[in-house]
C-alpha cells in the first residue's frame, strides 16, 4: 500500500475512511506517540535531498531554510529523562533551492550538553521532571533529594525555540539564548544580544515579527528580586539593535510564573498570565520535580490579562479575563467599535479550561488531561472596559502558525488529533477559518444538501465549526510537528492563503521522518512534495522560515 509522501514502499496499517478516524489500537496509538517523543537522533546530519528522491515537486518559488528546534537527546549511561521537555535540543535546518533540499543538523552545544557528554551521564538538574542522578556512597545511591535540594542551577537544553533574524540563528529555552551559524549550525555560544539582556532575564520562547516596522518583539521573565517578578520586552530592528524596551510588574507574584506566548499588535502587547498553585516546599528541597509540584488553579472565576501599550509610555493595564491555562496564541488584531479609535482587541488563542503538567504532550490512554481549544477573546478596551471568550470548537488542537505578516489573519494552520473530543496525539492538519461567520454557517448547516467534505461541524451546535479542510495521516504510527505557513508573497493582499505549510511527519514505525509540502489553499488534497529525511528525527516543537532573499 503506497502513496504520495512516503518515503519509500513501506508496510502500513490498514486505513480506516471516514469523517473521523476511528482508533482501532489506542495503546498502539499512545506507544508511537511516546516514542516519537523519546527516541533520540541517532546521529548528527548533513546531506542533499535531490530531485529524485523527493515525491511530487516542490514548487520554484518556493526558496530558503526551514529551522526546526526541539528535543533529541533523552537517554544517557542508561538513564533517561523523565519528560521530553528535559531533552537536549538539537536544531534541524531544511534549506530549499532549485526544487531540492540539504538538510543539516546539529545538537546545541550548550555549557551543560558539552559537560555531559564528556562524563557520559546526566550531571543537571532538569527544569522540568528529570531530577539529577543522585550521589553513591559505598556503591549505594543516596536518596535524590540530596542532589536537588536547592538546586536551581537546571540545565539550559535550548530545545524550544529558535529565531533566525539579523543575520543571526538563536535558539532558545528559559533563559539567555545560543547562538548559532546560520549555515553550518555549529553553537557560537551564549548570545545577550550587546547586553540587551541581563543576567537575571530568562528569554521564553516565542517571539512576535512585525513587519510594518521591520522589528522582532522578544520577551523574558525577571525573577532575581523575588519581592518583584517582573515581564520585560524587548523590540529590535533588522540589525539586532535594541530600539523599545519595557518592563512591567506581573500581576501574580511569587512562586513559578509560568509564561510561554503573547500576542502583537499594531499598538499593544496581550499577554495572559494564569494563576498557578505550587508546592514550593517540595521543589525547594528536592522531593518532587516542577512538574509535579505546579497546578493550574482551575477553580480562579478569572486570570489577568496584560495590555501594554507599544508606542507610548501609558501604564499597562490589567483585565480580567476567563480562566483558561494557555500555552499559544495565534494571533491578535484592533478593531474600531465606535469610529473614534481602536479600543477593541480580538484575540485568538488555543486555551484550556484544566490542565495537567505532569501528563502535558505526553498525555495517558483513556485519559484527558488537556483540552486546548480554539478560543475567541473580545477585548473591549473602552470604557467599563472587559474580556469575553467564546469556544470556536470542541476539538484539541494545538501548534498554530499563520501569515503572520499581515496585522489581520483570516486562516491559521494547526495541528489536532483523531478524535472529536479528548485528548489524543497530534497527528492531522487542519485549516481554520478565524472570522468564520455565524449566520453563514448557520444556512449552510440547514439548508445545504451537499455535504462538503470540509467542513466539521460540532455535534452540540454551540458555536460555528471553523475548521475549514483537515488532512489525516491515516495511520496509527505517524505524528505531525507544528506547521509553518510560507507566503508566495504574491501581492495580492486579499489572497492570505496563497502559499505553502510546511510540516515534519515522523513516522514511529520504520523510524523515519519526512518535509511535507501542502497547498495551504487545499490543504485536504495531501502533500504536493514529500521531501525524505533519511535518518529519525524527534518529534519538534517549533520552528520558523527563513527567505532566500531575508538577511
Amino acid at each position: 500500500n503506497t502513496r504520495v509522501g512516503s518515503s519509500s514502499v513501506e508496510t502500513e496499517a490498514p486505513r480506516v475512511e471516514g469523517a473521523e478516524r476511528v482508533q482501532e489500537n489506542e495503546a498502539a496509538l499512545f506507544a508511537g506517540w511516546e516514542k516519537a517523543l523519546s527516541l533520540s537522533m541517532p546521529v548528527e546530519s548533513d546531506y542533499c535531498i535531490s530531485k529524485s528522491e523527493i515525491e511530487g515537486e516542490i514548487p520554484r518559488e518556493l526558496k530558503g531554510t526551514l529551522f526546526k528546534v526541539g528535543p533529541a537527546l533523552f537517554e544517557r549511561g542508561g538513564v533517561k529523562v523523565k519528560h521530553p521537555f528535559d531533552g537536549d535540543g538539537a536544531v534541524h535546518s531544511l534549506k530549499i533551492e532549485n526544487g531540492e533540499v540539504r538538510y543539516r543538523s546539529k545538537f546545541v552545544r550548550t555549557e551543560g550538553f558539552l559537560r555531559e557528554e564528556e562524563s557520559g551521564k546526566f550531571m543537571s538538574r532538569g527544569a522540568y521532571a528529570t531530577p539529577k542522578p543522585a550521589p553513591k556512597i559505598f556503591g549505594i545511591s543516596l536518596p535524590e533529594f540530596v542532589s536537588n535540594a536547592f538546586d536551581f542551577n537546571f540545565k539550559n537544553t535550548s530545545n524550544i525555540t529558535t529565531i533566525p533574524w539579523g543575520g543571526k540563528l538563536l535558539v532558545g529555552w528559559n533563559g539567555l539564548p545560543y547562538a548559532l551559524d546560520l549555515e553550518t549550525l555549529e553553537t557560537e555560544g551564549v548570545d545577550n544580544l550587546s547586553d540587551s539582556f541581563q543576567p537575571g532575564d530568562l528569554v521564553q520562547a516565542h517571539f512576535c515579527v512585525d513587519n510594518e516596522k521591520d522589528r522582532i518583539v522578544m520577551f523574558a521573565v525577571d525573577t532575581s528580586n523575588t519581592s518583584e517578578y517582573l515581564v520585560k520586552f524587548f523590540e529590535f530592528d533588522r540589525n539586532f539593535s535594541l530600539v523599545r524596551k519595557r518592563s512591567e510588574k506581573l500581576p501574580i507574584q511569587g512562586g513559578v510564573p509560568l509564561l510561554h506566548d503573547f500576542a502583537l499588535t499594531e499598538n499593544y502587547i496581550l499577554m495572559f498570565q494564569s494563576p498557578l498553585q505550587i508546592k514550593l516546599m517540595q521543589f525547594v528541597f528536592g522531593f518532587k520535580a516542577l512538574n509535579e509540584c505546579i497546578e493550574f488553579d482551575a477553580e480562579k472565576q478569572s486570570c489577568p490579562l496584560l495590555v501594554i501599550p507599544r508606542n507610548t509610555d501609558l501604564p499597562m493595564r490589567v483585565l480580567d479575563a476567563p480562566n483558561n491555562w494557555t500555552w499559544h496564541m495565534i494571533s491578535a488584531d484592533e478593531k474600531d467599535k465606535s469610529g473614534s479609535g481602536k479600543e477593541v482587541v480580538n484575540i485568538f488563542a488555543f486555551s484550556s479550561p484544566k490542565y495537567h503538567f505532569k501528563y502535558d504532550f505526553t498525555g495517558k490512554s483513556g485519559e484527558d488531561y488537556v483540552f486546548p481549544r480554539l478560543t475567541k477573546y473580545t477585548v473591549n478596551l473602552g470604557d467599563g472596559a472587559s474580556v469575553e471568550q467564546k469556544k470556536l470548537c470542541t476539538r484539541n488542537m494545538e501548534m498554530p502558525d499563520c501569515a503572520r505578516e499581515r496585522i489581520d489573519v483570516n486562516y491559521a494552520y494547526a495541528l489536532t488529533t483523531g478524535k472529536d473530543e479528548g485528548f489524543a496525539p497530534l497527528q492531522n492538519l487542519c485549516k481554520l477559518d478565524l472570522k468564520v461567520l455565524s449566520l453563514a454557517i448557520f444556512f449552510i448547516r440547514r439548508f445545504s444538501v451537499i455535504n462538503h467534505h470540509r467542513l466539521f461541524f460540532q455535534a452540540d451546535g454551540e458555536s460555528d465549526n471553523p475548521i475549514l479542510d483537515i488532512w489525516k495521516t491515516g495511520t496509527d504510527y505517524e505524528f505531525l510537528s507544528e506547521p509553518t505557513f510560507v507566503s508566495r508573497n504574491s501581492g495580492v493582499e486579499e489572497d492570505e492563503d496563497d502559499g505553502w505549510v510546511l510540516t515534519l511527519r515522523h513516522d514511529t514505525l520504520n523510524e523515519r521522518a519526512s518535509l511535507l509540502i501542502f497547498d495551504a489553499k487545499d490543504i485536504s488534497k495531501g502533500p504536493i512534495a514529500s521531501v525524505p529525511i533519511k535518518t529519525w528525527v524527534p518529534w519538534i516543537f517549533h520552528g520558523a522560515f527563513h527567505g532566500a532573499s531575508e538577511s
